[in-house]
C-alpha cells in the first residue's frame, strides 16, 4: 500500500466492483472518477467543492465536510488551504495531511 491510496472492501451482499482505476480518464462512474481525480492529483477546491466533494478527502466524513462549508459561508471564501485550522476540528496535521489534496483558486 502507498500512502493515501484507498482499498474499497465491498458491504455484504454488495457486488465487488473493478479495481479503482489509475487515472481520472479510466473511471467508470461518477463516484470513480471523483475519488480517482483526487487520489491521481487533482485537487479539490475548498471555495466551490460540494459536501460530496469533499468526503473524497482521506479521513473527511460527512461532519467534517460541513463544517468547512458552514465555516465558508460564514466567513467567505478561504484565501489558502492553511486557512482550513481556523475550521474547528482541523489541526495543523490534519491540514498538512489534506494539502496535497486541496487548492482555493
Amino acid at each position: 500500500m502507498t500512502d493515501q491510496q484507498q482499498l474499497v472492501i465491498p458491504a455484504k451482499g454488495e457486488k465487488e466492483s473493478a479495481p479503482a482505476p489509475t487515472s481520472p480518464a479510466s473511471a467508470g462512474s461518477s463516484r470513480g472518477a471523483s475519488s480517482a481525480a483526487a487520489s491521481a492529483g487533482t485537487p479539490i477546491n475548498l471555495n466551490t467543492a460540494t459536501l460530496t466533494d469533499l468526503q473524497q478527502l482521506t479521513g473527511i466524513g460527512a461532519k467534517k465536510a460541513q463544517k468547512i462549508i458552514d465555516y465558508r459561508t460564514e466567513h467567505g471564501n478561504f484565501k489558502t488551504v492553511r486557512d482550513l485550522t481556523q475550521v474547528a476540528g482541523f489541526g495543523e496535521k490534519t491540514v498538512a495531511r489534506l494539502e496535497p489534496q486541496l487548492t482555493v483558486g
